[in-house]
């Protein structure tokens, strides 16, 4: 009477039930004999994930193991599972008596990533017109995702801002185009584009707000002009600015409005506005 044996799996990576498994496992099964390297292929070892769906991936045979490498990372906090079917026969011919089928958990999602500093910060006043924005993140991003498209900002109107955008290390930034203008408000934006290096994007668009430093006043006039000769002796000088000034800065003491000659002799006199 003749003895068939026949092949079982005796042991799998990951194991039946395991947790916490890495994105980049390579999914094998081990086979108490050896077997056909040619009926261990795409058909009798398969992996399938969420929903049943197919995971793409490429099996090769070595030693008594079959080896599943998927073609993607898996995905996190996902259950897989792993079948080798009865396709599979030992070198004598004889298949798995039925199919085997394990399952297992990747590793959870780590946190997504947030931004935790800006500049200016939100809120922020009298912020220079030439200011370089920036924004850093609580984790390292994927570069590409850092653009023009994922860092905006809107000024008066909600038009657009022009500039260009660049990361490195933690921090992005937004370098305008042209200054800002004077006394407005911006708001800039990060967009759930943005993604950390483990893929996971931002839970929602993070906005910031900020106002522009007002104009500094002009001296639009002057009497007598600038240059002018022929000037009477007796004549009242005046400078007159583009806004209304606070008259106490200019009179008290009188050292922001002086008159010198000739060189460097200060002339006396009295101011008011």
């Amino acid at each position: 009477e003749e003895t068939v044996t026949v092949p079982s799996v005796v042991s799998t990576i990951p194991a039946n039930g395991a947790t916490g498994v890495a994105l980049d496992t390579a999914i094998s099964a081990t086979f108490s004999m050896a077997m056909n390297s040619a009926s261990i292929g795409a058909t009798s070892f398969t992996v399938s994930g969420p929903g049943g769906t197919a995971v793409a991936g490429t099996v090769s045979y070595s030693g008594l193991t079959a080896t599943f490498m998927p073609a993607a990372n898996l995905a996190y906090g996902a259950t897989y599972t792993g079948t080798i079917t009865t396709g599979a026969t030992g070198t004598g011919g004889t298949a798995l008596p039925s199919n085997y089928v394990w399952t297992f958990s990747t590793v959870a999602p780590p946190p997504p990533p947030t931004v935790i500093a800006t500049v200016p910060t939100n809120g922020a006043t009298n912020v220079a017109v030439s200011q370089v924005l920036s924004a850093t993140f609580s984790v390292a991003m994927t570069p590409a995702s850092i653009s023009a498209t994922t860092f905006t900002v809107t000024g008066p109107g909600g038009v657009a801002v022009r500039g260009t955008v660049a990361y490195s290390g933690v921090t992005a930034t937004f370098t305008p185009t042209v200054n800002l203008a004077f006394g407005a408000a911006y708001t800039a934006t990060i967009t759930t584009g943005a993604t950390s290096l483990a893929g996971i994007p931002l839970t929602s668009n993070y906005s910031w707000s900020f106002t522009t430093i007002t104009p500094p006043p002009m001296v639009i006039a002057t009497v007598p002009v600038n240059g002018a000769t022929g000037v009477p002796i007796n004549q009242v000088l005046s400078a007159t600015f583009n806004e209304p000034m606070l008259c106490s800065t200019l009179t008290s003491p009188a050292t922001s409005f002086i008159v010198m000659g000739p060189g460097t002799t200060a002339v006396t006199g009295t101011v008011t506005c």
